[in-house]
C-alpha cells in the first residue's frame, strides 16, 4: 500500500513552496504553519493567514524566528504587538512588532527602552551605518568625546592592573576601559 504525503511535505523546497502559495483553506494553511518540519515551509504559511488570534500565537510561540517574523508582519492585534515588543528575543522579530505599533506613543516607548536596554550599554543594531533603535549613526571617530560611565574599575594596562574608568564615545557609541592617568 502506497501512501502519498501532501505536497507541502516534498522534500524539494520549490514543490513545498508552491504548494503553500496555492492553498486557500485557512484551515490547511494553519495546519501547514504549525506541522512543517521546515521553518521557511511554516513561514510560508503565516504569510496566507488572516486569523489575528491564530497569528498572535504563532508570533509568541513559534520556535523559529522567521516564523514569528512572518507572524508578526502580517499581525495588526496592538496589544498583540506591545506584548512581542515587550518580550520578543530576537531583534528583528521585535524591531517589527514596533513598527507595526499604530499607536505613536506606545512606539516611543518602546523604542526608549530598548534604547535603555541595548544602545545604552553600547549594543546598537546597526543595519549599514544607521542603529535601528535610536538612530544613531556609526562613525569611526577621528577624536573622541568622551563620557565617563563608570567609575573605579579594574584596568588592564599590559600585564597589569590599575585603577580606570569605563567610557562611552557620545559620538560613535565606542565603549573602552582606560586607566586614570588618561584625560577625558
Amino acid at each position: 500500500m502506497w501512501f502519498f504525503k501532501p505536497a507541502w511535505m516534498s522534500e524539494n523546497y520549490e514543490k513545498a513552496v508552491n504548494a503553500v502559495r496555492n492553498e486557500t483553506d485557512q484551515s490547511k494553511l494553519l495546519n501547514i504553519a504549525k506541522k512543517a518540519t521546515s521553518g521557511h515551509i511554516r513561514a510560508e504559511a503565516v504569510y496566507l493567514l488572516s486569523d489575528q488570534s491564530v497569528l498572535a500565537e504563532i508570533a509568541k510561540n513559534d520556535r523559529h524566528f522567521n516564523v514569528r517574523y512572518a507572524a508578526v508582519s502580517r499581525l495588526t492585534d496592538q496589544t498583540a504587538l506591545f506584548y512581542i515588543a515587550e518580550n520578543e528575543t530576537n531583534i528583528e522579530v521585535l524591531l517589527k512588532a514596533v513598527e507595526r505599533l499604530t499607536d505613536l506613543k506606545l512606539q516611543e516607548f518602546i523604542k526608549k527602552v530598548l534604547q535603555s536596554k541595548h544602545c545604552a550599554n553600547g549594543s546598537h543594531h546597526y543595519i549599514g551605518d544607521v542603529c535601528t533603535i535610536c538612530k544613531m549613526k556609526k562613525e569611526n571617530c577621528r577624536f573622541h568625546e568622551w563620557k565617563i560611565i563608570a567609575k573605579d574599575i579594574k584596568v588592564k594596562s599590559g600585564s597589569r592592573y590599575l585603577s580606570g574608568r569605563k567610557v562611552k564615545c557620545k559620538k560613535c557609541g565606542k565603549v573602552e576601559d582606560q586607566p586614570y592617568n588618561i584625560s577625558v
